[in-house]
């Protein structure tokens, strides 16, 4: 389902969180532990008034396991994937993960930057089965980031 805004936080979650508890991709991020954590206790800590304006939409991210085939996940509040913030990461399955957001459209990494701290994408590397794409300080992609790792969250949400 489509939204008619979507919004990325311009600051990161307060602490540094595993993306999953799994030791493998398997499933993306429709399986992933952060996905079930926003979804659910970040989610209902909204005010009512603002959850009714939060709308569910549709996420895309490979299936993960060096799949190059797409998985859909119903999410009020997901966290970017690396296509929508670097249009240099045009080949599947990336591609398939959505649209590139216009504010990161020709601009430099600087403009990827969450207060200087690495940050997690939703896009499992393709050539790893348990890899995933982030963001580092530096606004450049890291596209071998241990699941194991512990990353901070720059949440999106859709009205």
């Amino acid at each position: 389902e489509y939204s008619s805004l979507t919004f990325i936080a311009s600051n990161e979650l307060s602490q540094p969180m595993d993306i999953s508890d799994k030791p493998t991709t398997d499933g993306g991020w429709a399986e992933f532990t952060l996905n079930t954590y926003l979804n659910t206790r970040v989610h209902d800590s909204f005010p009512e008034c603002w959850k009714q304006l939060i709308k569910q939409v549709r996420v895309k991210s490979s299936a993960g396991n060096k799949s190059t085939v797409s998985a859909v996940s119903d999410c009020y509040i997901f966290i970017p994937s690396v296509s929508e913030l670097d249009i240099n990461t045009n080949t599947s399955p990336y591609s398939n993960e959505g649209t590139q957001i216009s504010h990161f459209l020709n601009r430099m990494p600087k403009t990827r930057i969450c207060d200087n701290k690495q940050y997690w994408t939703r896009s499992p590397s393709v050539g790893w089965s348990n890899y995933v794409y982030s963001i580092k300080d530096d606004g450049n992609e890291q596209p071998v980031t241990s699941l194991s790792a512990k990353h901070y969250i720059r949440m999106m949400i859709s009205i």
